[in-house]
């Protein structure tokens, strides 16, 4: 998703910590095939590619919209998480820094 995490466990690091840290890795790969905008595959990508259609999406993914549009709801339209196509004539539709807009 174009974005860092830093993980913090605590513990003793023994084997438990390290567990915990594949499980977290994996969950974090999870996520980034569900919602980064820069795979196809995704379900973002799936939806955004299907503008006007059913697409079936992942409980996680569905979860998720349902959240943002409470948040939506909640916010009176100040947080809106439809504006991808916004984004997309900013120049944020490419992944990696070198390719942002500049930031002022």
């Amino acid at each position: 998703m174009g974005s860092t995490a830093h993980v913090l466990i605590a513990g003793d690091g023994g084997r438990e910590n390290r567990g915990r840290l594949d499980d977290i890795q994996a969950f974090v790969a999870e996520l980034e095939a569900l919602w980064s905008r820069f795979l196809a595959s995704s379900d973002v990508g799936r939806v955004n590619g299907a503008v006007g259609q059913h697409v079936r999406v992942s409980r996680l993914t569905f979860d998720l919209i349902a959240k943002a549009i409470s948040a939506w709801a909640w916010s009176n339209g100040r947080f809106d998480p439809s504006i991808g196509e916004a984004m997309r004539r900013g120049g944020y539709d490419r992944y990696g820094e070198a390719n942002a807009p500049a930031r002022l």
